[in-house]
């Protein structure tokens, strides 16, 4: 079960990172629906997000019809918002958007039709996926107008957000290092593997602490 609030950009796949992508689909839809990720980020989308016509229990039962005995859901894609009542991760479907526990629904409603359920995380790619949020338009009126990824817990005070720390969801600007900016801009590409050793104390500061499960 591939589903969170990237549908809601309705542009496919991986919309999260390339609405940061100028001339690609995703980043023209974004601004047809939402207006500039400069000042109308993913955090944005991840606010408004709120799927209610989404009924796992239902979902569960057709499955169940169908013959279906195992269902994979996703907890958490590279897009780093957990959809549970997350311990470790305050950028989470429990504290912003729905107010749903989503996979706490899904663990209910399959064990209720006697399916085995597993729960996929995607996170690995999160690092060097988000880079593209720390990017600027290249040309228009908003060239060189940074994106919403640069933004600090501090800059956070008085608005929605305040207390959120955005480098918990978007992580850090890694672009100095070798190869991270060229595949911030390609379709799928990672950087090539490293130690980001001017980084260090961003680590060491931000690694969880806490469980997932």
């Amino acid at each position: 079960m591939h589903f969170g609030p990237q549908a809601s950009g309705e542009s496919g796949d991986w919309y999260a990172r390339k609405m940061y992508v100028q001339g690609t689909r995703a980043y023209d839809n974004h601004l047809k629906k939402y207006g500039h990720p400069s000042a109308y980020g993913y955090k944005e989308v991840l606010r408004d997000w709120n799927p209610k016509q989404l009924n796992p229990a239902k979902l569960a039962r057709i499955y169940q019809d169908a013959g279906a005995r195992f269902l994979m859901i996703q907890g958490v894609h590279h897009d780093n918002f957990d959809l549970w009542d997350s311990q470790y991760q305050p950028w989470n479907s429990v504290n912003i958007g729905p107010k749903r526990d989503i996979i706490g629904e899904w663990a209910k409603a399959a064990r209720a039709a006697g399916i085995k359920f597993g729960v996929t995380f995607h996170h690995e790619y999160t690092w060097w996926w988000w880079q593209t949020a720390f990017g600027s338009d290249t040309s228009g009126v908003k060239k060189g107008v940074p994106y919403d990824g640069h933004l600090t817990l501090a800059d956070g005070k008085g608005k929605w957000w305040q207390g959120l720390d955005p480098r918990l969801l978007y992580g850090i600007d890694l672009r100095e290092y070798k190869g991270v900016e060229r595949a911030a801009k390609s379709p799928w590409s990672p950087p090539p593997a490293g130690i980001f050793s001017r980084h260090l104390a961003y680590d060491n500061g931000m690694r969880p602490t806490g469980h997932c499960a």
